[in-house]
C-alpha cells in the first residue's frame, strides 16, 4: 500500500465511521410495499394501490411485466394487478429494490459515473449467471440468488456517492484497491439498513473471499461462480471456472458452465432493458 493510498484509506475509514454518515434510504413507495408484505396480511390489490400512486415505479413494474423476461406469451397487459401476478408477489419487492438501487446512485464526476455504470452492468450479468448456476446445481433458490447477485456489489456504488472526493484523489490502481478494501462492508451495511434477508447481506459481505470465516452458504457459492464467469466474459478469456473452489463445492462441470455462458449472452440485452432505471 502506497503512502497516498494509506492516507486515503484512513480518511475514508474515519468518514465511514463518523456520526454524519448517511446511507441511502429506500423510497417511501418501496418501504410501504416492504412493510405491507412483512405483515403477511395483504392482497395483490394492496400492493397495486401503493404502486399506482407512484408513477415512476408503476411505469417500471409495467415495463418489467411486459418484457420478454416475464412475458412468455407476448400478450401485453395494462392492469397493475395482472402485472404483479405475472412478476409474482414473491419477486415484486426484490425487483423494486433492485431497480431502486439503480435509481439512487448517481454522481456528477464522469470518471466515478463510469465506475457505477460498470458495476451495475457487471452485477446484472452476474445475476443472470447466478440464477443459472443455482438452477443447474439445485443448491439455492434461483430467483433469490438472482437478486442477491444483483445487489452483491452495491457497496461499490455506496462508496462512490459517500466518499467521491477521496476516490477522485486516488490513481486508478489506488482507487481499485480502496474499493476492494471497503465495498463488502458498505454493501452489507446498506442491505442491513434496507432490511433485506440475512443471506443477501452475507453474500455482500463475503463474496469473492475464501477464508476460515466464510459462511457455508450455497447462494454465496453461486454468486462467486457467476462472478468468475462474468470476469472471463469481460476479459474475453477462457478461464477454467470448473476449478474455482465455489464451482467445485457445487460440483459444476465445465460443460455446464459453458452452457451458462451461452444462456447469458442470449438474454443479456433483454435484462438490460428490463432493469434500466
Amino acid at each position: 500500500m502506497t503512502g497516498i493510498q494509506q492516507g486515503l484509506a484512513q480518511e475514508i475509514r474515519k468518514k465511514l465511521n463518523g456520526d454524519n454518515i448517511k446511507l441511502p434510504s429506500l423510497p417511501d413507495t418501496v418501504i410501504k410495499v416492504q412493510q405491507l408484505m412483512a405483515s403477511d396480511n395483504y392482497a395483490i390489490k394492496d400492493i397495486s394501490d401503493i404502486l399506482t400512486q407512484d408513477s415512476a415505479f408503476a411505469t417500471v413494474v409495467m415495463r418489467m411485466a411486459n418484457s420478454s423476461y416475464f412475458n412468455n406469451t407476448g400478450h401485453e397487459i395494462r392492469s397493475m394487478n395482472t402485472a404483479i401476478q405475472r412478476i409474482g408477489t414473491n419477486s415484486i419487492l426484490k425487483l423494486l429494490i433492485s431497480v431502486t438501487s439503480r435509481m439512487l446512485f448517481n454522481v456528477r464526476q464522469p470518471e466515478l459515473r463510469k465506475i457505477i455504470q460498470a458495476t451495475q452492468d457487471h452485477a446484472l450479468l452476474a445475476a443472470a449467471a447466478a440464477e443459472q448456476v443455482a438452477h443447474i446445481s439445485r443448491a439455492a433458490n434461483p430467483a433469490d440468488t438472482f437478486m442477491a447477485a444483483l445487489l452483491h456489489d452495491q457497496g461499490i456504488d455506496v462508496l462512490v456517492i459517500l466518499v467521491p472526493d477521496e476516490l477522485q484523489k486516488a490513481s486508478s490502481v489506488e482507487r481499485e484497491n480502496l474499493i476492494t478494501m471497503f465495498h463488502r462492508e458498505m454493501g452489507a451495511r446498506l442491505l442491513h439498513k434496507w432490511s433485506l434477508p440475512e443471506d443477501f447481506i452475507l453474500v455482500a459481505q463475503h463474496h469473492g473471499i475464501e477464508s476460515s470465516d466464510r459462511p457455508r452458504l450455497s447462494m454465496l457459492d453461486c454468486v462467486d461462480v457467476a462472478d468468475a464467469i462474468v470476469q472471463s466474459l469481460e476479459n474475453d478469456t477462457e478461464a477454467n471456472i470448473a476449478a474455482h473452489p465455489a464451482a467445485q463445492r457445487l460440483r459444476l462441470t465445465q460443460t455446464q458452465l459453458t452452457g451458462i455462458v451461452m444462456d447469458i449472452e442470449d438474454q443479456i440485452e433483454t435484462l438490460r432493458q428490463v432493469f434500466a432505471a
